[in-house]
């Protein structure tokens, strides 16, 4: 999983130190899908902004600072509504539980999520965000969602 992200960017475009990456953080996120990918970009030399639900501190899984003890709250630069696509060459969607209610019922984050696939960004998205791809433009089952007809990629056991 900590490669998925850094995958999607290095190998999709030319990288490089004015690349802009905006990492979207639920509140009660997954550590390590936050810390591994955010290492990675700053290894490249990625220009990072994060963005939460409001602007204010987004906390990590209870559970990760049990096993993580470097997991800690992150300041975000931004709130979803503050956020404009066309300022980013990529968008990271962290996960979590946060994401059922940070990222799912959020219409802002499917308008986000539209808007950079109509822009061809380069969308990451970890774990139990990947669930947007099926529910932005689907809320009752019944309609196309935004994935349908794209190639979407995923990586399982990339520690390997």
């Amino acid at each position: 999983m900590k490669h998925l992200a850094l995958l999607l960017l290095i190998f999709s475009f030319s990288a490089s130190a004015n690349t802009r990456v905006l990492m979207m953080i639920p509140n009660d996120f997954m550590w390590p899908e936050y810390s591994e990918p955010r290492k990675a970009y700053e290894a490249a030399g990625f220009k990072i902004k994060t963005a939460g639900k409001y602007k204010e501190l987004v906390e990590p899984d209870r559970r990760n600072v049990r096993d993580y003890p470097e997991a800690k709250p992150v300041a975000v630069d931004l709130s979803f509504d503050e956020v404009k696509v066309d300022d980013y060459d990529a968008i990271t969607f962290v996960g979590g539980n946060g994401a059922w209610h940070d990222f799912f019922p959020n219409l802002k984050v499917h308008d986000l999520v539209k808007e950079a696939f109509a822009k061809n960004k380069i969308i990451g998205l970890l774990c139990s965000s990947t669930g947007l791809l099926g529910l932005i433009g689907n809320w009752d089952g019944q309609q196309k969602p935004i994935a349908e007809g794209r190639k979407v990629v995923e990586v399982l056991n990339s520690k390997k």
